[in-house]
């Protein structure tokens, strides 16, 4: 397909996929976001591959993983947000003071051990995942295959709580 072509497909099903995002993911703000990578990945899909036979249901499906993919990394990364916000709204409280000072350093301190234990290329493919940018994007800057950039995301955070964890960070029932 020639780009034009993708482009009116895109267009021509553009309600289909906003509707089966907000349909997913129920949050306004992030509909816009998804779609456009929706948008995206059809039409890189298109660059090399051919249509497939039912174009609605595939779109919806793709749509609907999409979201549900975007949700999954939030979930994944909630718990830790939920303890740095935690930590943060403490730090804030008049109740603060330089012990806890000292302890949130300390735990600042800990994760960025915990970075500096890994090897070089998974802690910058950690840290380029938590700036926001997609698989295939660190795995295009990486000169890496996608799959080996998820592998190393998924060992290197099971790496950092598991010695957050050790260290009392965590409690083990994460």
């Amino acid at each position: 397909m020639d780009t034009t072509d993708i482009v009116g497909l895109i267009k021509q099903h553009h309600h289909q996929i906003k509707k089966t995002v907000k349909r997913t993911v129920k949050n306004e703000s992030l509909v816009d976001d998804i779609v456009q990578e929706v948008c995206i990945k059809i039409y890189i899909y298109f660059q090399t591959n051919d249509m497939p036979t039912n174009i609605s249901a595939w779109i919806t499906t793709v749509s609907k993983n999409t979201a549900t993919d975007h949700l999954r990394k939030i979930q994944r990364n909630n718990h830790l947000l939920n303890h740095l916000q935690q930590e943060a709204i403490f730090h804030n409280c008049s109740e603060w003071n330089p012990e806890s000072e000292a302890l949130f350093k300390q735990m600042i301190e800990y994760v960025q051990n915990a970075l500096n234990e890994m090897d070089p290329n998974t802690k910058k493919i950690i840290l380029l995942r938590q700036q926001g940018l997609s698989y295939t994007e660190i795995a295009q800057q990486m000169n890496l295959p996608k799959n080996t950039v998820k592998t190393k995301i998924f060992r290197g955070r099971k790496q950092l709580m598991t010695f957050l964890q050790k260290n009392g960070v965590f409690q083990n029932d994460l």
